[in-house]
């Protein structure tokens, strides 16, 4: 099983929630055999499935020399996979690094769930960067204005700006203005968000 397989697999096994310690640890095995025949997309989609199965391992650490040898071929998704993975590990030095790639990149990025993942991650891990903060509220508000947005989303950036005591107040009055149209969507987490 080469590393795009690998991938393509685990990510099967993650929608399908098959919890099965064996079959985890037979991919955890192959990973480490080919571990350096990784893309970086790839990288970022595996340890991303990883994370998200809550599979403890690790490869995390393993991977790190690879991402900061590559971080420059990282696209803006690849990024916020990976800030959202090792957030949960507390891999600060490995996440400034990340965010300072990401910043390099930013004109790229209009994906709002990308944007939402990357503010989570970083709230969580208390980087602080207002420059790139500043640069994700203007992308952010043409989101919000000019493309269909999950009630989730916009959920998950208040509660980051919110958490940061960012200033301009302008983001938050055209938050609430689209949390008030789209307020039926919302569940119980979106509501304690807000």
């Amino acid at each position: 099983m080469n590393s795009s397989v690998l991938c393509i697999f685990s990510n099967m096994l993650l929608k399908e929630n098959i919890k099965n310690d064996f079959i985890w640890k037979q991919v955890e095995r192959r990973s480490y055999e080919i571990i350096d025949r990784f893309e970086v997309g790839e990288i970022a989609s595996f340890l991303f499935c990883l994370s998200k199965a809550r599979y403890e391992t690790n490869l995390y650490d393993s991977f790190i020399p690879i991402i900061k040898r590559k971080c420059e071929y990282l696209n803006t998704s690849n990024l916020a996979m990976l800030i959202s993975s090792y957030s949960k590990r507390k891999k600060e030095d490995l996440i400034i690094l990340l965010k300072d790639e990401l910043k390099k990149k930013v004109h790229t990025l209009y994906n709002i769930v990308e944007i939402s993942m990357i503010l989570n991650a970083l709230v969580k891990c208390k980087i602080q960067d207002d420059e790139l903060f500043i640069k994700l509220d203007n992308i952010i508000v043409d989101n919000v204005f000019h493309k269909h947005v999950h009630i989730r989303d916009i959920c998950v950036i208040s509660y980051c700006y919110a958490s940061i005591l960012y200033k301009n107040m302008n983001i938050f009055k055209i938050l609430s203005q689209k949390i008030i149209t789209l307020f039926d969507d919302a569940n119980l987490v979106d509501i304690c968000r807000i």
